[in-house]
């Protein structure tokens, strides 16, 4: 066995082991939130590939045409699971068991026809190197169940690009109502969320090119392979890096998110300039966003100002979402502050006024005033 192959094999190794002790975690963390099933299944399924792929290598499972099926289309559920756990983070259920239908590709492609119109009628040949048969010229091997299923393995990856794109958008939308409920996004963005789908696009489009390349070209190496197989691997660590340094992403979340029309509201304009009066009054008073962790429903009942009315008020009469709203008061605050010629350095008074961070600060403070919290500083003379 080649030095490269022991290299692959023992990450490999490492990534399946670690795949299925994040799934374990993951489960024990989905009797709180059942929509980390939809997660564990797909992380299921990579580690799959990755065992399915080993095991083919060497030739273990020659003799099992369902393997050679699988492979040519578990991909087929890997996008639409991501994009059910996308849309169950967001709380954009999917209604009853129409999400079923997503997996109506896998179950035909995968699983029905190989099993009634000839998968085990495959040469053992065409088993071992799947698509590969088709470079060998050789047509003994080929089949037409072998010329379709070869293509299918392209079309399966623009099938999951296709769900990891929606995704995508999903996410894009969703932060843009979190900032609608949130002061401070950090905690509960999806970033890490965004990062892996964007992972798994790069990983589809690094494979489609690569398959039209073998394809087109007739070139092929056994060493080609791991650049299909080594970034599963990776996917698998990032999720468990992620897992490990922030648990709270695959915990519940609270959602109050509040960015729909007002037009079943029945806040008179009177009602609402009294509920403004109000809450400028308490932010001058009780300076609630100096509470890193601040949230809508918790300005609402200090304010004792209705949740929805509240989100109402921001975006009527400030013309500004919660999350801007907040972030404001604090860039006001930081600037009081500032003014006052406290020995309080910028990190401090980052922290005084609510940010979480020196970088967070920085970029707000920029945003809003257009130079930089040091710039402002300098410009007092303090």
């Amino acid at each position: 066995m080649k030095t490269i192959d022991i290299i692959f094999l023992v990450l490999a190794a490492i990534g399946i082991i670690q795949g299925f002790m994040l799934i374990a975690a993951l489960l024990q963390r989905s009797l709180r939130r059942k929509t980390n099933y939809y997660l564990v299944a797909a992380i299921f399924f990579i580690i799959y590939l990755v065992i399915e792929f080993v095991l083919l290598r060497r030739t273990f499972l020659s003799d099992i045409p369902f393997f050679y099926s699988s492979r040519y289309g578990v991909w087929l559920l890997i996008g639409p699971l991501l994009y059910i756990y996308t849309r169950s983070v967001t709380d954009q259920h999917p209604e009853g068991r129409s999400r079923f239908l997503h997996f109506l590709p896998f179950l035909i492609f995968t699983v029905l026809i190989p099993l009634l119109f000839g998968a085990y009628l495959i040469h053992k040949h065409s088993v071992t190197y799947g698509m590969l048969t088709l470079l060998m010229r050789d047509f003994k091997y080929v089949s037409g169940f072998n010329y379709f299923y070869s293509y299918l393995f392209i079309a399966q990856f623009i099938h999951a690009a296709v769900y990891l794109s929606l995704s995508l958008k999903i996410i894009k939308s969703h932060t843009s109502q979190l900032k609608q409920a949130y002061s401070n996004l950090e905690v509960i963005n999806l970033n890490w969320l965004k990062l892996l789908i964007s992972s798994f696009i790069v990983l589809i489009s690094i494979c489609i090119l690569f398959f039209i390349i073998i394809i087109n070209g007739s070139y092929y190496e056994r060493w080609m392979d791991y650049i299909y197989l080594l970034p599963m691997i990776i996917i698998i660590y990032l999720i468990a890096y992620k897992s490990l340094q922030q648990p709270q992403l695959f915990a519940q979340n609270e959602a109050d998110l509040n960015g729909k029309k007002y037009k079943d509201s029945k806040l008179s304009p009177e009602q609402s300039l009294q509920y403004k009066s109000i809450l400028e009054n308490y932010m001058s008073e009780h300076k609630p966003q100096r509470n890193s962790e601040l949230k809508l429903s918790e300005l609402a009942e200090s304010t004792g100002i209705p949740v929805r009315h509240l989100s109402q008020v921001l975006n009527e009469q400030f013309k500004q979402n919660f999350y801007d709203f907040i972030n404001n008061y604090r860039i006001r605050d930081a600037k009081e502050l500032m003014k006052s010629k406290t020995g309080m350095n910028i990190l401090e008074i980052a922290y005084q006024v609510g940010f979480n961070n020196k970088t967070s600060f920085n970029n707000y403070f920029k945003k809003i005033s257009e130079i930089t919290p040091k710039e402002y500083r300098a410009s007092l003379g303090n």
